[in-house]
Parts: structure tokens; sequence; C-alpha cells
């Protein structure tokens, strides 16, 4: 699994004739209605982690946002920091032998170790986390490195922007659901994902900036090629990561609707493209879902 396709699944983590054949100047952007629901919803895909923060701040996005009651993302980014920190790091605190540093000295732990410090991530220092931790934290830094930063992601703008105008904030799922797919993964599995990090460090910058280049332009037919050509390798992350996120949030969803309001809904852009995406749960339970073009 490529290592930028793979972070596109971690920050967001994902239709027949819904996709674009062509690029536009808005990123994925719908409208959501339906005959029997009070309520409208504005699906808006972001990215996690951006180069410039003005590009995080797309015009038409602006505009939903003007006219939504209410602003909702993958999790509630009014929590202090402090909060979601401590309650990261118990999480992430190994209380079951699963220490990186206590693993069997196997031949892949090994090169892991030799590569991580050849690129200077640090391994010993995380060594009481678990190791999918470790791998989210190299994530972010890695980030850091390209020019990518997560204060002008388009998530964190947006809800400065939402508290500055009094608008409610909501999360579709905690920190602990959220960071609880990544929990329950076997440690193989999870030094598996390290390893690929590790191997594709090189392709790591052309990955992210051809992702962030289909969503500038809207180009819906190439974000859905980079997610399904991440997922695809791996059916159970798939399940995991994205499947069951989209249909738990499809719920929650339809409950919300049921009752008046205007909501701008923000997830990572991989969850409203391809065939299992939110436009397409929707539309199986009769919603109208509109893409949005400047």
């Amino acid at each position: 699994m490529k290592l930028a396709r793979f972070l596109v699944a971690l920050m967001a983590a994902i239709f027949g004739t819904a996709i674009a054949t062509t690029a536009a100047a808005t990123p994925p952007l719908y409208e959501v209605t339906h005959p029997e629901r009070a309520g409208t919803a504005w699906l808006a895909g972001t990215i996690h982690f951006m180069d410039n923060a003005a590009d995080g701040r797309p015009a038409a996005f602006d505009r939903v946002f003007e006219e939504a009651d209410s602003v909702w993302f993958e999790i509630d980014l009014t929590i202090p920091e402090t909060t979601l920190a401590r309650e990261m790091v118990a999480m992430a605190t190994d209380d079951s032998s699963r220490l990186v540093a206590a693993l069997p000295p196997t031949k892949q732990l090994l090169a892991l170790r030799k590569a991580a410090e050849a690129n200077g991530m640090p391994l010993q220092q995380l060594s009481g986390f678990e190791p999918w931790f470790v791998f989210l934290q190299w994530s972010a830094l890695l980030m850091n490195r390209l020019g990518f930063d997560a204060e002008h992601g388009v998530e964190n703008q947006y809800a400065e922007a939402a508290v500055e105008a009094g608008k409610p904030v909501s999360g579709l799922e905690t920190l602990r659901e959220q960071l609880g797919h990544f929990d329950r993964m076997e440690v193989s599995a999870q030094l598996d994902a390290m390893a690929t990090f590790i191997a594709e460090l090189d392709r790591s910058e052309t990955e992210m900036q051809r992702m962030v280049t289909a969503w500038k332009e809207g180009n819906d037919a190439e974000l859905a090629r980079i997610v399904d050509e991440s997922w695809q390798q791996d059916a159970v992350l798939n399940e995991a990561l994205l499947l069951k996120r989209n249909r738990n949030w499809v719920s929650t969803l339809d409950e919300e609707l049921a009752t008046s309001g205007a909501r701008l809904v923000m997830v990572g852009a991989g969850h409203l493209v391809g065939r299992d995406s939110l436009p397409e749960m929707l539309r199986e339970r009769g919603y109208s879902v509109v893409r949005i073009r400047d």
C-alpha cells in the first residue's frame, strides 16, 4: 500500500455515474436533501494537512459555511487539544506487552529500526507506545517535513471560523471510536504499516501533491482512483477504516436530518468518492445528493 494513498485513508482515511470525468474548480462538495426530511446538509471533502492556508478555504466551502446553522467534523475539533492528547496517549500507551522496543528482534523489526534511525525518526523514544501510535506520529512528522501543516488543514480552519461565528460544532464520532480502528489492529499489521511508510518515503511528496492537486481541481475521478489503488490492497483496513465508518456516519446523518436546519459536514475527501462513498450510501436511502461546482 503506497504511503500517500494510505495517508488519504488515515486523514480521512474515502460512483458509478456520480464520478466526474473532467476536472472542476470546486473540491468535493454535495448538497443533500430528502423529500421526507426537514433538514439539509452539505458534504465537504477535506484535506487534513495543507501547505497553504488560503488553499484550505475554497470559495464554495465559504459560501455554504455562511449558510450553515451548524458544522460537523469527523470528531469535535473544539475539544481542547490537551484533552484530546490525554485521551490519545491513554489509548496508545502499551499495556499488553506490545511495546515496539520489546518486540522480538525479527529481521523486519531490525530493518525498521535501521531505516528509522537513518531518516531521523524517533523509535526508541516512542517505545512505550503501541506501533499504530508510532506510525501516526511519523506520518504527522513527514507531512510537516514536506511543508504540509495540520494548522492549515481545511477542518482546523473551519473549526476556528465556526467558534468565531458562534456556530455549534459536533463530531460524527469520538476520538476513541476513531482511533479504536487502529488500536484493534494486529501488531504485525501495525508493523507492516510502518515498514511501508519508510519504504515509500522517497515517493511520498509526489503522491501527496497528486492528491492535493486532484482535490483543488475538484477531480473526483482522480481522487477515486487514488483511494481505490490504496484500499483494494487491504480488504480488512478498507472495512475497518472506510466502509464501517461511512455506514456509521450515514446512520447518524439520517437521524440528524430528520430535524430542520442546515448542516455543513466536513470529512476527509476520500469518504466522498468511490462506489461505497457517503454520497452513494445516502442515495441508497432515498436522498438527493447533488455535486456542487463553481
